[in-house]
């Protein structure tokens, strides 16, 4: 079997390294910060497709299942990574107007540590072995091993191993040697930039606030022209209260305070627990993720979706895709198109009509979907498959389908003008 080094042990570096070493390969995790989860760059809520593709990996949740599918019902199953459940949405307008839906699956609130140290201590007792504090900086294409008949080109990875004295900043450099080198190590890749496959390259910011606050255990979320906001509650008073945006994160975060949550900054400031920020890939399905056994997987290979940021799930169908790749012999960008591509890039060109949408497309969209029978498919599909839900809305909420039109020639015509 080969050396596999994976670079970054987030969600999907992890789960990578989980389903590899039970394959029986030599996996060797590099991590750049001193703990897994740390820092925290996500809002950390999902769907509850998370419990299935956990499972489908073979990972035991003690979860219940009714109908093929887990039940979020029984707080008492769920595993501890889980800390709360959600079952509603509301959906404001620019106007102030909002929907609300009813979740058909309840939405899950992770503890993102907890999580990352959940998988973190699957892929170890599989026999991963994990290096933290351990940066990657480079790496040389070395002499070829064969393996059985197939040859393989080796990596020397160049890594710079921190000092735990607080003394020693530059740390030591190492080198390590592998067949397969995978960069599961964020929207800034340097497995990516050095690889050659780094590409064109776009980005939302992030920006989070950890807020005391009391509420109503409902998840609100605040789409406006290219951005949106969310409150997701950890439990009835503790809230993470963010932005996604392409200009000035936590200005536009301290109005839609002002007009939401009727908090002045000050007042924000006073409730605030502490902040959170990163860079949320944009999808680009010409990004290559393999070349000569490299591979990139999660927020490095932006498989990330764009209309609302998530990436937990599709990096972990991505991970498994990889898994599957490397054991079989198969493509690895085939497989991981097939599971969420289609996916991905619809949600991509949900994310352009957005961002080409004013304020009273806003208002009118939020109409729409207020209809009893839009709220019934909002209710029962997924977020994570757009697929299925667009077409299902279309088809009960006929008016969607003009609108949809009268976006879509928009955007049409602004892509036009830019050429």
């Amino acid at each position: 079997m080969a050396d596999i080094a994976i670079i970054g042990a987030g969600p999907a570096g992890c789960a990578c390294a989980y389903l590899l070493a039970r394959a029986g390969f030599k996996v060797d995790v590099f991590e750049e910060h001193k703990a897994v989860g740390k820092p925290v760059q996500c809002t950390g809520i999902t769907t509850a497709a998370l419990l299935d593709v956990l499972e489908g990996m073979g990972l035991s949740l003690g979860s219940q299942k009714q109908g093929g599918r887990h039940s979020t019902s029984d707080k008492t199953t769920l595993p501890r990574f889980i800390i709360n459940q959600v079952n509603y949405a509301h959906i404001y307008a620019q106007n102030k107007s909002s929907i609300t839906v009813r979740l058909g699956r309840a939405n899950l609130v992770l503890d993102r540590a907890g999580f990352d140290r959940f998988l973190k201590k699957q892929a170890a007792d599989a026999g991963a072995r994990f290096h933290m504090n351990t940066r990657f900086v480079g790496f040389r294409k070395t002499d070829h091993r064969e393996t059985g008949q197939v040859k393989t080109r080796l990596f020397e990875i160049d890594l710079i191993k921190s000092s735990t004295r607080a003394k020693k900043r530059r740390g030591e450099h190492q080198q390590h040697r592998a067949d397969i080198l995978i960069g599961a190590d964020g929207p800034s890749s340097a497995v990516a930039r050095a690889a050659g496959m780094y590409g064109s390259r776009h980005f939302m910011l992030g920006y989070q606030l950890r807020l005391r606050l009391s509420n109503d255990n409902s998840v609100k979320f605040y789409p406006f022209p290219k951005g949106y906001a969310w409150l997701v509650p950890e439990n009835t008073n503790t809230v993470r209260f963010g932005i996604a945006c392409y200009t000035k994160p936590r200005e536009q975060l301290e109005l839609i305070a002002r007009e939401q949550l009727k908090k002045s900054p000050e007042q924000l400031s006073k409730i605030t627990i502490n902040a959170q920020a990163g860079l949320i890939p944009i999808y680009n399905q010409n990004i290559r993720t393999e070349q000569c056994n490299i591979y990139l997987l999660g927020d490095a290979a932006a498989q990330v979706k764009a209309t609302t940021g998530g990436g937990i799930v599709q990096g972990l169908i991505a991970a498994k895709s990889l898994a599957e790749a490397l054991s079989k012999r198969k493509s690895y960008t085939r497989l991981w198109k097939k599971a969420i591509g289609k996916e991905l890039a619809l949600s991509l060109l949900i994310r352009n009509a957005l961002d080409s949408m004013h304020a009273g497309d806003y208002n009118r969209l939020i109409a729409l979907l207020s209809s009893k029978h839009a709220q019934a498919v909002l209710s029962k599909y997924d977020r994570d498959f757009p697929s299925q839900l667009l077409p299902r809305l279309m088809i009960t909420e006929p008016g969607m389908i003009l609108f949809s039109c009268r976006v879509g020639l928009r955007l049409v015509g602004r892509v036009v003008l830019r050429r």
